[in-house]
């Protein structure tokens, strides 16, 4: 007769637990570290998104009766008002910053993967990046590069950092 013995079989499963043990936490890590790559990509995509917008010079109907359309577009994160959340807009008064629904188009809202934050802001505690079209100009409140970094809920030490100049190059740490 050929079949295992009860030794054999229980090795085998005392090593499956073994390698269970091992990989599975890794597994948790690794999968919150891949959220948070994606999160400071889609982010890096989103910002260019915006650039492009203005330098293609998209006409956009702003929600003031009376106002004139604007080719000026941004983004906004603040983390006061959300730590998983930025918006893309329209700057229809043109002032450089998001104020509301009310005074600039809202073109977008974006969530970051579940798990992942904005933990800091530099200039802090808002960002608003507006591109102004031909070019496009770019406006960063008080600074002249924007830094915004991220990082996972769970697991404190896997960050990104996303780094913004003054022409709009983004550079994803």
């Amino acid at each position: 007769m050929r079949a295992f013995t009860l030794v054999e079989i229980l090795v085998v499963m005392a090593l499956i637990a073994i390698l269970s043990l091992v990989f599975i936490p890794a597994y948790h890590v690794s999968k919150q570290q891949l959220a948070v790559q994606r999160s400071a990509n889609k982010l890096s995509q989103d910002i260019r998104l915006v650039m492009e917008g203005a330098m293609s010079a998209v006409e956009t109907s702003c929600p003031l009766p009376g106002a004139s359309p604007t080719y000026k577009h941004g983004i906004s994160l603040d983390i006061n008002t959300s730590v998983d959340k930025y918006i893309l807009f329209a700057d229809c008064n043109e002032d450089g910053k998001y104020n509301n629904e009310t005074v600039d188009r809202l073109i977008k809202e974006e969530s970051f993967e579940t798990g992942v934050e904005i933990y800091e802001l530099n200039p802090s505690p808002k960002i608003d990046i507006v591109f102004e079209p031909p070019d496009p100009i770019i406006s960063i409140k008080d600074s002249d590069t924007a830094i915004i970094k991220i990082r996972s809920k769970n697991y404190y030490n896997k960050t990104r950092t996303l780094i913004i100049n003054e022409v709009g190059l983004v550079d994803v740490d």
